[in-house]
């Protein structure tokens, strides 16, 4: 179950007014024991958050100043509901030593410190590495059954995908007879799709996490990319297969499939993370095996017909 910022904050926190001078709040400091002691926040009379400043701000002031007039007023927040994880990636973009977190009106719940931060990201970056791999919850200091039935059933998935692409190769396999060379380069092709796709969805599933994030423009951008990283690779192998053999019909099948099969993982590594979220299912579970047996089919699939229908052409 996904924890949020409101579960992960807490409310022993110093807050003042910002009428307040710098000699009332230390006094408040000497008064309490605060679990938490990086910012003072500056509440409104409703509890809505107005501003902050730091420990160290406070004893650079003259003792008889109020707060209102150093305090920082743009005040970077989570709000309740928000994903713990977003809520220690704000604090990290932001180089914050601690979070404050607010409710639906603006109004100041507690704070997340840097304690918490850290174990969040350390939490969630190793729960996101186990999921990369097919791995859905614990998988340390867990017993050979209980570790077995974590890792099978995404490999169980892997397992039937791979069954499906034996398949699909010997589909083909009449139509290619007369061209062993092209059947040779099904490895490179898979893997470069393989590759270029995990690049893709590791950093798509990252950025998830971050406040703002639109998926429109991140979209663009990777078909932008994915454009110029299928045109490079695709004319590279085009031309190494032009020198190495010689011949203009199986250096045009190479790149060709390389360009569109490079295009379609980045599209899929993409995609499938997105339909996740969508379903309100954990993005990165999205990722391992699963992505990469679709889109080896993908690969498969249109490195073949590509080599068919331009073995015909050319």
């Amino acid at each position: 179950m996904t924890e949020t910022a409101e579960s992960r904050s807490i409310s022993a926190v110093p807050v003042c007014r910002e009428d307040d001078t710098v000699r009332e709040v230390i006094d408040l400091l000497r008064q309490n024991n605060y679990r938490v002691l990086d910012y003072i926040y500056v509440l409104g009379s409703k509890g809505r958050i107005k501003g902050v400043f730091s420990v160290r701000d406070l004893f650079l002031k003259n003792k008889e100043e109020r707060v209102g007039n150093f305090m920082e007023r743009k005040v970077i927040r989570a709000r309740a509901s928000d994903d713990q994880e977003k809520a220690a990636f704000l604090a990290l973009r932001n180089d914050l030593k601690s979070v404050p977190v607010v409710d639906k009106r603006d109004c100041f719940i507690g704070a997340i410190p840097s304690h918490v931060i850290l174990k969040i990201l350390y939490r969630e970056q190793k729960e996101d590495i186990l999921r990369s791999v097919g791995i859905v919850g614990e998988g340390e200091f867990q017993g050979a059954w209980k570790l077995f039935s974590l890792r099978v059933p995404w490999l169980l998935v892997g397992l039937f995908g791979g069954v499906f692409a034996a398949q699909i190769v010997s589909f083909f396999e009449s139509s290619l007879k007369e061209y062993f060379i092209v059947a040779a380069f099904v490895p490179l092709i898979v893997y470069m799709a393989d590759a270029v796709g995990a690049q893709t969805q590791t950093l798509y599933i990252r950025s998830l996490v971050f406040p703002h994030f639109e998926n429109r423009r991140y979209f663009l951008r990777e078909v932008k990319v994915s454009v110029l990283l299928a045109l490079f690779l695709g004319t590279a192998l085009s031309l190494i297969g032009f020198f190495m053999f010689g011949e203009t019909d199986i250096a045009a099948v190479l790149g060709v499939s390389l360009f569109l099969t490079i295009s379609a993982a980045v599209l899929i590594s993409v995609m499938i993370p997105f339909l996740f979220q969508r379903m309100k299912l954990d993005p990165a579970l999205g990722s391992g095996p699963f992505a990469t047996i679709v889109a080896d089919i993908t690969s498969l699939i249109i490195y073949f017909y590509v080599a068919i229908y331009l073995l015909d052409v050319l």
